[in-house]
């Protein structure tokens, strides 16, 4: 029994051990479990916090998607503003450089053309120079012929007085009887000689003279020519220069001083064509160019001068001073006087017609 009882005791005992075991366990337990609790609730508030959050964070994220996806936008817009700002930068600098590479060459071509006109403006400086020593030279032989002219004029002057007298002194002669016919046939074979040889003299001084108007006219035919020549060199000068100041507006005025010259020169030239050709105007006058009114000049003052020829040969009854070729001498002077005055110039034949070199169209008829 005791043994019974001490077995019971170590089972209480083993039992009271195994209760306090469990109570502990449960103790512990229970502490675990609070602990659980306390961990799940704060878990709880955690997991609330954390979708509190979430739910911010997925608003803040599709906010800033928004805000990104329209700076994106933004951006994509910017960047195609930008593209076709650069393609029209790029279309501009191209036409710029074509511009420039226009304007390069025009700077060439505007120099090559300014090389070309100085060379051209020298070249007619001395066109001109040399024109003005060929006019002055012409405007010398023009002198010297006239020279000549008054020369042979006073000559044949001189000459028609002789004949004249010869032939006054012939009428004398034939008028006196003479006693014998051998020493009167000698006599007028005598002044039938001379008359014919004053006759040849005069009409080859006629020819000098009618050559030497012509070399006269020719001479003033070629300086007017000339002095044209000299004028329309000068305006092409001027109206190179003018162009040259006009296609540069920005550059100085081009060397004053050759300007200056050239109206000199233009004036000299005026001054010495004025000098030449003196501006005797008319009522009829009025209103022509200097072209008509030289061509008027020129006919009127060689009209003039045939007729005082015709004037001076009919005076001394003497043939005309016409292109008609000289007659031959008769044998006796009267015979001769008699086919002189018979030998009138007739209308329309060559001696009438004037033909002046240096006009156009103009025919004058005496």
């Amino acid at each position: 029994m005791r043994a019974k009882f001490v077995e019971l005791t170590s089972v209480k005992l083993e039992l009271m051990e195994q209760i306090e075991r469990l109570e502990h366990d449960k103790n512990s337990r229970d502490t675990l479990i609070s602990k659980l609790e306390t961990a799940l609730n704060e878990g709880s508030e955690r997991e609330a916090e954390a979708a509190t959050l979430r739910k911010e964070a997925d608003t803040l994220r599709e906010k800033d998607k928004q805000s990104l996806q329209q700076t994106i936008a933004d951006l994509q817009q910017g960047c195609s503003m930008l593209e076709a700002e650069l393609q029209s930068s790029q279309a501009a600098a191209q036409l710029l450089e074509s511009e420039c590479t226009q304007m390069r060459q025009s700077e060439m071509r505007q120099a090559d053309l300014s090389n070309w006109s100085n060379a051209e403006a020298r070249r007619r400086e001395e066109e001109i120079s040399q024109l003005d020593s060929a006019l002055a030279s012409s405007r010398k032989n023009e002198a010297e012929q006239s020279q000549l002219i008054n020369h042979y004029r006073s000559e044949i002057e001189a000459l028609q007085s002789e004949l004249v007298a010869k032939e006054e002194e012939l009428e004398s002669v034939q008028k006196t009887p003479m006693t014998d016919d051998g020493l009167q046939s000698l006599d007028n074979e005598i002044l039938s000689a001379q008359g014919q040889q004053h006759a040849m003299e005069l009409s080859s001084a006629q020819s000098q003279i009618r050559a030497l108007e012509t070399a006269v006219f020719e001479a003033q035919d070629k300086a007017h020519r000339l002095q044209r020549q000299v004028h329309v060199l000068e305006d092409q000068l001027a109206s190179r220069s003018a162009s040259r100041a006009t296609q540069r507006p920005f550059s100085p005025s081009a060397r004053p001083s050759s300007r200056t010259s050239a109206d000199l020169r233009r004036g000299s030239f005026n001054h010495k064509s004025s000098s030449l050709v003196p501006p005797t105007r008319s009522v009829f006058d009025v209103g022509l160019s200097p072209e008509t009114r030289h061509k008027r000049q020129v006919s009127l003052s060689m009209l003039k001068a045939r007729i005082d020829g015709e004037v001076a040969a009919h005076a001394h009854g003497l043939p005309s001073r016409g292109l008609s070729p000289v007659p031959d001498a008769p044998s006796s002077p009267s015979l001769y006087a008699s086919d002189v005055h018979s030998r009138r110039p007739q209308f329309m034949d060559e001696s009438h017609i004037l033909w002046c070199h240096s006009c156009r169209g103009d025919l004058v008829i005496l």
